[in-house]
């Protein structure tokens, strides 16, 4: 459980101006009879991780590479606080090789042209979530072997 809030308490850290975010810090205006003070879910996040807030919400870790064709090329990098998104474009030119960028950004670009094809962009919020690989390769592997599989299922059922 622990493990989930805390997956769960990054992003939500990184983000500007938002209602959880603020509702977390304990930020939310009104008073409350005088008693003995509930625990908030950040006292639990704290009392877990035995660490400063700071600590918890520091940067986010991304993958990064430029024009690379395989997700081995990409390394690990810790990206500065004001970076929030995890960011990948592909590169889509006919008749040349997928290439694939991965870094760290302070907001999401947007996809459009380029010369003589197109671009498209993902962006995510959490630690890695830009590690899919991106490979043509790859896919025309998936899809030969499932209409490989699809064929061979067509011939059994008619003999």
């Amino acid at each position: 459980m622990t493990r989930l809030k805390l997956s769960y308490f990054g992003p939500i850290m990184r983000r500007q101006d938002s209602l959880e975010k603020s509702i977390m810090l304990g930020k939310v205006e009104g008073g409350r009879k005088r008693r003995r003070p509930k625990t908030r879910w950040l006292d639990s996040i704290k009392e877990a991780t035995s660490s400063r807030l700071q600590d918890l919400a520091s940067s986010l870790w991304c993958y990064k590479c430029e024009n690379a064709q395989y997700h081995k090329d990409c390394k690990e990098v810790k990206c500065s606080d004001m970076d929030s998104f995890c960011v990948t474009a592909k590169n889509e030119v006919p008749d040349q090789e997928l290439l694939v960028s991965k870094w760290c950004s302070a907001n999401c670009p947007r996809a459009g042209e380029i010369k003589g094809g197109k671009r498209s962009v993902d962006c995510c919020q959490t630690d890695y979530c830009n590690s899919g690989s991106g490979s043509v390769r790859g896919s025309y592997a998936v899809m030969g072997t499932a209409l490989l599989a699809s064929s061979f299922y067509i011939l059994r059922t008619w003999l």
